[in-house]
């Protein structure tokens, strides 16, 4: 498995900031499972695919690939995404979009890589 480094506890002047994640870094974005048991594709300045599970070893592969093959892993893996997850917003599918999310998709994957994941989402909507 690729190696995933622990976030180190952070000091403060109101004291530590304890971190429970583990992350792996790519160029434009990165990798971040936490002990709540989610795994979270990072990306750009802020926004965030999280699927439920510990899904590190293929993220992690698919994300050496390439983000269209990452795309590909999360619309394949849709039904376990987190309620957390702002893909909706990330590939259109909410009337607003005020953090701009789709934006900051667009600055990592493809318009073809987002309408795969829509599509992938609109099919377990019914």
């Amino acid at each position: 498995m690729n190696a995933f480094k622990q976030v180190p506890t952070v000091q403060t002047s109101c004291g530590p900031v304890f971190a429970f994640n583990e992350t792996l870094g790519f160029q434009g974005f990165y990798l971040s499972y936490n002990r709540r048991d989610a795994t979270t594709a990072i990306c750009g300045p802020g926004f965030f695919l999280t699927l439920n599970g510990d899904h590190r070893e293929k993220m992690a592969i698919s994300a050496n690939i390439g983000v269209s093959t990452l795309a590909r892993y999360f619309a394949e893996n849709i039904s376990a995404a987190s309620e957390t997850s702002e893909h909706t917003w990330a590939c259109g599918m909410t009337k607003t979009d005020p953090l701009k999310t789709r934006d900051y998709a667009l600055k990592v994957f493809s318009v073809v890589d987002l309408e795969m994941i829509r599509l992938a989402a609109v099919s377990i909507k019914g």
